[in-house]
């Protein structure tokens, strides 16, 4: 049987790389809760997240990583969506 890799903590992975995962969750979900600045953070959020689950194999199962960006992603979606009801006058 193959053998998945497995996300390891991060005090256990090498360089400052291994911190992308948990500041991109982090600044996901603060996107979401603090609305000043929001689409900047949660931009900021996906690049982690994403540069995180491009570093190494062993870091792409990182739950914080892609949570991260996925969360990002929906406050970015979020975002345009209410820009776009403000444009149109909805």
């Amino acid at each position: 049987m193959h053998d998945l890799p497995r996300s390891r903590p991060v005090k256990d992975r090498p360089g400052k790389a291994a911190w992308f995962g948990p500041l991109s969750f982090g600044l996901a979900l603060l996107s979401w809760l603090v609305p000043v600045g929001s689409p900047g953070v949660a931009a900021v959020a996906v690049t982690l997240g994403l540069l995180s689950t491009a570093t190494d194999r062993v870091y792409r199962l990182d739950w914080t990583a892609v949570a991260g960006w996925v969360v990002g992603g929906a406050q970015l979606a979020f975002s345009l969506l209410l820009l776009v009801m403000e444009l149109t006058g909805h």
